[in-house]
């Protein structure tokens, strides 16, 4: 009799707990072992984040997308003759005309401003951004990419080009930089997060600093245009 009333105790106390955490004492059928229910283990163990998930976290577009223009950049740099100075000639001056190596950095802005473009209208299209933030993004993306279809005049003077050409180039990197720091702005006025708006001011105010210092300092121009470019791509980066 005793054996009996401990049995029935004995399964009324497992219902209980049964009941108080779960299905834990009848466990449900076995789900397949994907990484969501292999990670938290019915709730029992922290959630962990699925290597394709932390991928796609790391490998942004906008970041695939400065990775490729800094190859390029890198491999331009790497490609140059000695009459070439990363402090006195700017990086548009690596996809110069009648440039043999100019396909090099040209690849680079079509592929950097194609894949902003797409990714700056996907943000808008999915209402992940809001306009004043994607819209001028995406113009960027647009400017860069046509900077490659009308390249700048050649950093070896004795070389003959096209002005007319250069001067479509300087349109479009001028509209670039304009639609960069527009959209730098918007994300200042519209972002609720003030370390992210941090971001933005610091973003904006390298991007515009560096643009004074390269109009005021000819001699040194390669040098604000790649500080004025870092600050950008890196605002792409990390704060976009």
């Amino acid at each position: 009799m005793a054996r009996r009333l401990l049995f029935a105790w004995a399964l009324g106390m497992s219902a209980s707990v049964g009941r108080a955490y779960g299905q834990q004492v009848a466990p449900a059928p076995l789900a397949p072992m994907g990484w969501e229910s292999a990670s938290t283990a019915g709730g029992l163990l922290p959630a962990v984040t699925p290597p394709h998930s932390r991928a796609r976290a790391l490998f942004t577009p906008m970041r695939v997308a400065v990775g490729l223009l800094g190859a390029s950049v890198v491999a331009g740099h790497v490609l140059a003759p000695d009459s070439y100075s990363w402090k006195r000639n700017t990086i548009s001056e690596l996809a110069a005309q009648r440039y043999d190596n100019a396909w090099v950095v040209r690849s680079g802005f079509v592929s950097f401003g194609s894949l902003v473009s797409v990714a700056a209208a996907r943000d808008l299209a999915t209402g992940r951004k809001q306009w004043a933030q994607a819209l001028p993004v995406a113009m960027y993306g647009a400017a860069i990419a046509m900077t490659a279809a009308y390249s700048a005049a050649p950093f070896e003077p004795e070389v003959p080009f096209s002005k007319a050409e250069a001067n479509r180039h300087s349109l479009f990197a001028t509209a670039a930089g304009i639609s960069l720091s527009t959209a730098m702005a918007g994300h200042i006025v519209l972002e609720r997060d003030h370390k992210k708006r941090r971001r933005h001011v610091a973003g904006l105010a390298v991007v515009t600093l560096s643009s004074i210092m390269f109009m005021q300092q000819p001699k040194s121009q390669g040098v604000w245009q790649r500080t004025m470019w870092l600050g950008g791509l890196g605002w792409l980066a990390r704060a976009y």
